[in-house]
């Protein structure tokens, strides 16, 4: 029986936030002030260092037990990894993100009022004026929705021309759209796909290389099959939805809802929520 004596830390700190626990069990970890305006980690009863932080938030440990947190230092934000912080810091970080097997942390950042992502301490090499989405693959690839158009205050006919583009790895691989949506990323974490809005009623989806042809009142969020070869989304055409397989209907009938598709990574099976009849799911 292991015991980390966490009641102790009541009477070293001033005081100390939200407990978490290492997926092993065997590190409790939280963030703990010290003085005023100084924050630290403090992980079995051991800090990081004696150099403390102004700001510290989203402390969690990863899938592969590694503990990470977004701290302030100096008006910048940095990614502590284990104990060490990244070299860079940034104006402002968040959406902290890390693969299964811990290798890759990722996070949204912003630096000189532009905006991209950062792994493993590597920001992107372009950054755009605004982001939102932010994928991280387990292969450490990132991908986001981007803002590649300046767009003033109330420039309605602007944002209807379109705006949006995808990026992977900060390079857009998308056409401009009005908005972009549901990125996700093929087993191999080297292509995405994604929902796409070409105006106030048309929808659609963009695959690896090019955009659907067909348009859709609505799409939900897609999926890769076939070994990252083929891509699948639910559509809605007349008021009912459909499940399409490479711009055409796949499983060929209609339904009341169709969503949260799941792809079997060994038998390439697919399943969905569906309603047949409003109501019945």
């Amino acid at each position: 029986e292991k015991k980390v004596p966490v009641n102790e830390w009541d009477d070293r700190f001033n005081w100390v936030q939200t407990l978490c626990v290492s997926p092993d069990g065997e590190k409790v970890a939280a963030i703990v002030n010290t003085d005023e305006m100084e924050f630290n980690i403090c992980v079995n009863g051991e800090t990081w260092g004696e150099e403390p932080v102004e700001k510290a938030w989203a402390l969690q440990f990863t899938p592969a037990g590694r503990l990470v947190v977004l701290a302030s230092r100096d008006e910048e934000w940095g990614v502590g990894v284990d104990g060490e912080f990244w070299e860079t810091w940034f104006d402002y970080a968040w959406n902290l993100q890390s693969t299964p097997d811990g290798s890759h942390v990722s996070v949204a950042v912003q630096k000189d009022m532009e905006y991209g992502m950062a792994v493993n301490d590597k920001i992107w090499d372009n950054l755009y004026q605004n982001i939102s989405g932010m994928k991280l693959s387990p292969q450490g690839t990132t991908a986001a929705v981007v803002q590649v158009k300046p767009l003033g205050q109330a420039d309605i006919e602007g944002y209807a021309s379109g705006i949006f583009a995808a990026a992977l790895d900060g390079k857009t691989v998308s056409d401009i759209y009005m908005n972009v949506q549901d990125i996700c990323f093929s087993p191999q974490g080297d292509t995405i796909a994604c929902g796409i809005r070409n105006n106030k009623l048309d929808y659609s989806i963009s695959g690896p290389n090019t955009p659907w042809q067909n348009k859709f009142q609505y799409t939900w969020a897609p999926g890769f099959t076939g070994n990252g070869q083929s891509v699948i989304a639910p559509v809605r055409i007349g008021g009912k939805w459909h499940l399409y397989k490479d711009d055409s209907d796949f499983w060929g009938r209609p339904f009341e809802q169709l969503w949260n598709l799941e792809v079997h990574n060994l038998t390439g099976k697919i399943a969905a929520v569906v309603s047949q009849q409003f109501g019945k799911w």
